[in-house]
């Protein structure tokens, strides 16, 4: 074994930022990604991952109050995260789970609000 010789100084290589470039780098990418991925149509619905397309309905607020008006007085929960879409209701201090598929329209299918 060579004890004299010192191990090399780590250095970036070429081409590699340093952590703040790297960041800095992907927000003024993000900009340009982000323009490409939302559709100006806000009614037109954005795919996720391993989700497949749903259909896109043209106004939810009155399906929404649909459920709503089953449930007068209560109070009624529309989650979405990365498993997709789960709607709750709470009702006398307890949380109810009413329905949960990948997304809003899948789960208004499911209570029977919206036709497949």
């Amino acid at each position: 074994m060579d004890t004299e010789r010192s191990p090399r100084p780590l250095s970036s290589p070429s081409g590699r930022p340093t952590l703040a470039g790297a960041i800095a780098y992907a927000l003024d990418y993000l900009g340009s990604v982000l323009a490409e991925a939302v559709p100006d149509d806000p009614g037109q619905p954005i795919g996720a991952p391993q989700a497949s397309m749903s259909v896109a309905v043209a106004d939810l607020e009155p399906l929404l109050l649909r459920i709503g008006a089953r449930h007068p007085g209560k109070w009624l929960t529309v989650r979405f995260d990365a498993t997709g879409c789960r709607i709750d209701l709470r009702e006398q201090g307890n949380v109810r789970h009413m329905a949960t598929a990948a997304d809003l329209t899948g789960a208004l299918v499911a209570l029977g609000l919206v036709a497949t």
